[in-house]
């Protein structure tokens, strides 16, 4: 196959593996955004709308509203939407492809890496947060890439240019490049003096260019409690804080297959920029466990860090996912064509790391060292210890669940793959492709191996689809537009509790208020606003302290379900009586078994709508 041939095969394969986990249309600002351009007599009172409409993070999506705004009277918003969606996946792909092709000559190792990213293939993260994702991730993602490539091609201007655009699109993962960029600027300037006034203006243009930026967002917040209420809730991305011991392990085993596959391409042109990334995700890690403490504890100087924790740090990590993702692309489609019998099987193991599947991966380990090693056969054996895995564990159920209890580990482990017949026989199925393939030419075995990566990829993602959305998002769904038609545009809805809008639904506080056209008086978005938006918050911050929430740190997520329901339970007829002769709230919002006086003015399904009035 010509490189042309694998680039198209790239972008459909990892477009297809997307929309098998991902929507093309899923809640994001856009739309609310657009309604607040359509109804500003109705949002344009509403203060997380303000919000949107003023902060520096949402400059692009503004832009986009404002767009589609225009167009909206042609095509639907949410087939623009989706439409753009479509085209920055093509786009993030096309360019992985081909930076992974600039950097190792293999297209067929960049179309393994286009797979990882349409299947969104997590190594170190709880997800990988700049795959193939929703769209306020993907806005920035092609500046991005195009930055990498023109720094493999070395043209620092153009690279500073795109990256620049990256973060004005969207903040991460550009602004943690940015620093190293401008080290390196200045470094190259100490070493070769006739290029030193090329590589000052670069550090004045990439400063200058971020200046406006980080105006904007670095004014503290006006109630340090509450930010830190929300701050509380970020513990992960922001420090690393409160991983269960799996998910160390978890960590550890991609480090070594990391490890493995990078030791094995030294003196590669691309092995010491695949380090210097690791390093820059290593550096915003250890900044923000500090930067997490610093704030949680006053220390100075707090506008400093203060900026670090809002770029919620340990999301850099994703430079070691993207190194991590290049060294194993190219390792899986070495061994592919080498014909490696148990090739095919590691690349199985690795389609199925986002069920976070630490025992698998360990096999993993296992089989990558040993192809590395040249030892096929341990390889062969541990891919078949790894098949037998299931039917052990159906062999004596009882003692596998007490030997986890001792390890302190849930029942959920044998719900994971490894214990499942399904991987069982994929594993099988694997091996048989290797000894297949491995009595056939070199050029058939590399071709054949990447598709059957893809199909290996495919089987996953199908296995791994979204389930339907819950009734309540339908029912949710389905109120928002009776109360669109059926209220007028002074409307306030006070919804109790204030997660019914949780943005684990489909629906979503941001989506439920675009369909309504009508505020919420407050959300659980406005809880974790102070991280996103700073001083911007404010008026958030005034109506959850109207509704009662202490403003003091959450321990864990069930703290703040905990609260959030004894919030729910102190909202009485008084109080709610209050809050509408006080706040202008219209109307009550409930689930249908929460108690209150009265008949209410609409049910829908599982919730239920009062007048205040």
């Amino acid at each position: 196959m010509s490189k042309r041939a694998w680039l198209a095969f790239s972008i459909a394969a990892a477009l297809a593996l997307a929309l098998c986990r991902q929507a093309l249309f899923d809640g994001n600002p856009i739309g609310l955004l657009i309604q607040c351009l359509a109804h500003p007599e109705g949002l344009g009172r509403d203060p997380l709308a303000r919000m949107l409409m003023a902060a520096p993070y949402t400059l692009a999506p503004r832009l986009i509203a404002a767009g589609f705004y225009r167009l909206s009277g042609l095509v639907s918003y949410s087939t623009l939407v989706a439409a753009l969606q479509l085209l920055l996946w093509a786009a993030q792909t096309a360019l992985t492809f081909e930076l992974v092709c600039a950097l190792t000559d293999s297209p067929q190792a960049a179309a393994l890496a286009a797979l990882f990213i349409g299947a969104q293939m997590p190594l170190l993260l709880c997800d990988a947060p700049y795959n193939l994702q929703f769209l306020r991730r993907s806005l920035g993602m092609p500046f991005f890439l195009g930055s990498l490539l023109a720094l493999a091609a070395e043209r620092p201007w153009s690279a500073l240019a795109l990256l620049e655009a990256s973060i004005y699109a969207h903040a991460t993962p550009g602004i943690y490049l940015l620093p190293w960029l401008l080290l390196g600027e200045a470094w190259r300037g100490v070493r070769q003096p006739a290029r030193r006034a090329a590589a000052g203006l670069r550090i004045v243009a990439g400063a200058a260019g971020l200046l406006p930026l980080l105006l904007g967002v670095g004014a503290a917040p006006l109630d340090m409690r509450f930010f830190r209420m929300g701050l509380s809730l970020f513990q992960w991305v922001v420090g690393g804080f409160q991983l269960a011991w799996a998910d160390w392990v978890f960590i550890a085993e991609a480090l070594a297959l990391i490890a493995l596959a990078l030791q094995r391409q030294r003196g590669r042109r691309w092995w010491a920029l695949a380090w210097k990334s690791i390093g820059i995700g290593v550096f915003f890690a250890l900044l923000g466990t500090c930067g997490y403490e610093a704030c949680m504890r006053g220390w100075p100087p707090q506008r400093f860090w203060l900026l670090v924790v809002r770029s919620q740090p340990w999301i850099a990590l994703y430079f070691i996912e993207i190194a991590g993702q290049l060294a194993l692309a190219v390792a899986a489609a070495e061994q592919l064509e080498a014909g490696g019998e148990a090739a095919l099987a590691f690349v199985v193991i690795l389609a199925c790391s986002a069920y976070h599947d630490f025992v698998l991966r360990l096999f993993g380990v296992v089989i990558l060292a040993a192809l590395l090693a040249g030892r096929r056969g341990w390889a062969v054996a541990a891919a078949l210890a790894a098949a037998a895995l299931p039917a052990a564990y159906r062999a004596d159920p009882q003692a596998w669940r007490g030997l986890a209890s001792a390890l302190g580990l849930h029942g959920g482990l044998f719900a994971l793959p490894a214990f499942q017949p399904a991987l069982g026989a994929g594993l099988l199925a694997a091996l048989a492709f290797g000894f297949w393939s491995a009595r056939r030419s070199p050029g058939t075995r590399k071709t054949a191996g990447v598709l059957a990566a893809a199909a290996v990829f495919a089987l996953v993602a199908v296995a791994r689809r979204p389930v339907p959305p819950r009734p309540a998002s339908n029912d949710l769904r389905r109120m928002a537009v009776w109360i669109k038609t059926h209220t007028d545009q002074n409307a306030l809805i006070l919804v109790s509790p204030i997660d019914l809008l949780d943005s684990d639904t489909v629906t979503g506080a941001e989506a439920f208020i675009a369909e309504a056209q009508r505020p919420v008086y407050a959300s659980n978005y406005y809880v974790i606003s102070a991280m996103q938006y700073g001083a911007l918050s404010a008026p958030l911050a005034a109506r959850l302290a109207a509704l009662g929430l202490e403003f003091r740190p959450f321990k864990d997520w069930n703290d703040y379900r905990l609260r959030l329901r004894l919030l729910d339970r102190r909202l009485t007829p008084a109080k709610a009586a209050e809050l509408a002769r006080r706040q202008g709230v219209t109307h009550l919002l409930l689930p249908d078994g929460r108690r209150w006086p009265g008949t209410p003015l609409h049910r829908e399904g599982l919730f239920k709508l009062y007048s205040l009035r």
